[in-house]
């Protein structure tokens, strides 16, 4: 019997699943994911852990929480896409499922120049408004020079974003595909790729422009070779046209309003605090929470390993009415986050401090023990939602989470505000842990057991 299952698994993870069984075919596109997700994300950890020390020893506290900060703003740049890659992927696991791929194409081209036209409205919007915008009295940056060095780096920032953006639908596009190993394997192309660019800019005793062109530019790269090898070589036979189909578009955008509004929220909760500490507390103080929120982050690494692939898998299943299936891969899912991501947030509880010290120095160790509480709180309600998300977003049914998760946002940062100047950085983590916990955790919890109740979903028609 044991052997039996060893051979099972040894053959879905070589891609030979038995034919016309779409259970086995499923577990064995998350078991490839899952498979090279761990590299993806190991590579990844062991780049961000690399390049924490480094940046921050080559930047000095105040200018590393400024080049955290900007990153925090970039990642609402990508804001412009509305949502749409993951409107994209949805439409896609269902195109795929069906074998259309003539709407496929459409899906991809008209995702393709949506996100291109997005893309030059926000270059333009950003040329428009970078000049009277006072980056100082945002940051609280008190030196004219290092002022200055903050706004050429973010003109560089939002320059190679606009270049970049088409691009983001490339892994989701393997993704949809069952493909998730393939994305996974660029995924740790595009680390490497920013990981050299980061330290020939170190090396190069650039301040913080060219370590952000170095970076960002690496990654850059690595995501325009990624598209022109899926689309010139893999899959050629989706490659964008110059037609953009208008029920294509209300099908993308239909499903992408609510990824919009969970992205908003999402970038709220997690995007915001850097921002807040900085102009309330001085960007010097952004080194502590960012290091330790980093660290508390990858609770979450067990579950990213296999959640996209998941997701994708579940919204096929969706389409075509396998509920016992999702049900079976829901409970699974959900018992593999609550072992793997409890243990990890004990074991953080109780040594966050001895893991900073050795992995960046003294300098980033919380001020307050109450910091590492409020984290373990956060990252605790984080592998929780995983699951729930998954399931939500995988059967298109995220509209009534997204307006929870956005009150939980909203919540989360006026609390921020309103806490930090008399609480520290502590307030804003106590803030974000509480909302998010109370208001959008229990209403996801009830809305996923709804719909796990459900005997046959309605077919998506395509």
């Amino acid at each position: 019997m044991v052997s039996h299952k060893i051979k099972l698994v040894s053959s879905l993870l070589m891609g030979r699943e038995p034919k016309g069984n779409d259970s086995l075919r499923r577990y064995g596109s998350i078991l490839r994911g899952g498979a090279t997700a761990v590299i993806a994300k190991a590579v990844a950890a062991l780049a961000g852990f690399a390049s924490v020390p480094l940046t921050l020893g080559h930047l000095g506290p105040e200018r590393y929480g400024l080049w955290a900060s900007l990153y925090s703003i970039l990642a609402w740049l990508y804001m412009a896409d509305l949502g749409l890659t993951n409107g994209l992927m949805n439409a896609l696991s269902e195109a795929f499922g069906k074998q259309r791929q003539d709407l496929a194409r459409e899906y991809v081209s008209t995702a393709f120049w949506g996100l291109s036209g997005m893309a030059l409205l926000v270059g333009a919007g950003i040329l428009g408004t970078f000049q009277w915008l006072d980056w100082s009295a945002v940051m609280n940056i008190r030196s004219a020079a290092v002022s200055t060095e903050f706004r050429l780096a973010m003109a560089v920032a939002a320059g190679l974003f606009v270049i970049n953006l088409p691009f983001s639908i490339v892994s989701r596009i393997y993704i949809a595909s069952q493909q998730g190993e393939i994305a996974n394997l660029w995924g740790v192309a595009n680390t490497i790729g920013g990981l050299l660019g980061l330290v020939l800019a170190i090396f190069a005793h650039g301040e913080i422009p060219v370590l952000v062109f170095g970076f960002s530019g690496g990654q850059t790269i690595v995501s325009i070779v990624s598209g022109a090898w899926l689309f010139g070589k893999a899959k050629p036979e989706i490659r964008p046209n110059f037609i953009i189909s208008r029920p294509s578009l209300d099908r993308i955008f239909g499903v992408s309003v609510s990824f919009f509004i969970s992205q908003l929220a999402t970038l709220m909760l997690f995007q915001s605090a850097n921002i807040i500490i900085s102009h309330f507390l001085g960007p010097e103080q952004v080194a502590p929470y960012q290091v330790t929120w980093m660290l508390f982050y990858y609770v979450t690494l067990p579950q990213q390993l296999v959640g996209a692939n998941i997701w994708a898998a579940i919204g096929e299943s969706y389409s075509k009415g396998d509920i016992a299936w999702i049900r079976r891969i829901f409970f699974r899912y959900f018992a593999f986050s609550i072992i793997f991501g409890g243990l990890l947030i004990l074991t953080l509880a109780l040594y966050a401090d001895i893991i900073i010290k050795a992995w960046v120095g003294p300098q980033a160790i919380p001020s307050s023990e109450e910091m590492i509480y409020w984290m373990s709180a956060w990252a605790g309600v984080l592998v929780v939602l995983q699951p729930l998300i998954a399931v939500l977003g995988g059967v298109g049914k995220l509209k009534e989470y997204s307006f929870f998760s956005l009150l939980a946002a909203l919540v989360a940062v006026l609390g921020g505000i309103s806490t930090v100047e008399a609480y520290g950085s502590v307030g804003v983590i106590a803030s974000t842990a509480i909302s998010i916990g109370t208001l959008t955790m229990i209403p996801a919890l009830y809305l996923t057991s709804q719909l796990l109740k459900i005997k046959k979903p309605p077919l998506c028609n395509i």
